[in-house]
């Protein structure tokens, strides 16, 4: 997710970048070639199939697309500043529109997004972690009924064991089991148990995979 949207993002600017290029000239009566045109055209459609939907801007885009591809299969070929101008507004309205969409709750467990959003705006990315397992392991006890007295994996084996009390297929159970203890021997025992920081990476992957699980396991709240 958080590398999907540094390269969407990129390429919306780099889109843009292209866009102020080609109709740079427009002021000093210097109108872009056609072949530049095409070429934006072609980036601005392919920029539409990177898009997640549900993007307000998506049809004005879309829209640009088609325009610049009328004019560039007419005869008699005649750039305006208005092929261009409103699709650089329309970028810089997709911009927005992407950190509102990267913000939505279905991407995040609520209640570990409200547990970790301070200490990750403080950087305090070894906190975070602990945090997060902290939270993973309180929801297994609630959808379980398991003790307070373990944790860990004793605490996954309890819930995705064979007397799991959840309605699971054995596959799926084996393989939560294995995923979520292999989750706290790899991330939460390191980060808990050892004097060692976690980088940016490894904070993003540990988050990610508890909140992946959070998910999962929301599906047997009562």
């Amino acid at each position: 997710m958080f590398l999907y949207l540094v390269q969407l993002l990129e390429e919306v600017d780099s889109v843009a970048e292209f866009a102020r290029s080609a109709g740079s000239g427009f002021g000093s009566g210097q109108k872009p070639r056609k072949e530049e045109l095409m070429i934006l055209r072609q980036r601005v459609a392919d920029l539409e199939g990177m898009l997640p939907s549900g993007l307000k801007s998506s049809e004005e885009l879309h829209k640009r697309t088609w325009v610049l591809g009328k004019l560039c299969s007419q005869p008699t070929y005649d750039p305006q500043p208005g092929h261009i101008a409103p699709l650089e507004q329309v970028l810089d309205r997709i911009r927005g529109e992407l950190r509102q969409w990267a913000r939505q709750p279905a991407h995040y467990d609520k209640e570990l997004l409200g547990a970790l959003s301070n200490l990750l705006l403080r950087r305090e990315y070894d906190s975070a972690v602990r945090k997060a397992f902290l939270v993973l392991s309180e929801r297994l006890r609630t959808i379980s009924g398991a003790p307070a007295s373990i944790d860990g994996e004793d605490l996954v084996n309890h819930v995705f064991g064979q007397r799991s009390p959840l309605p699971l297929p054995d596959t799926s159970r084996v393989a939560l089991r294995n995923f979520l203890a292999g989750a706290y021997s790899i991330f939460r025992n390191r980060f808990s148990h050892q004097d060692v920081t976690p980088t940016f990476a490894e904070a993003d992957a540990a988050i990610s995979a508890v909140n992946w699980a959070l998910q999962e396991l929301g599906k047997f709240r009562q």
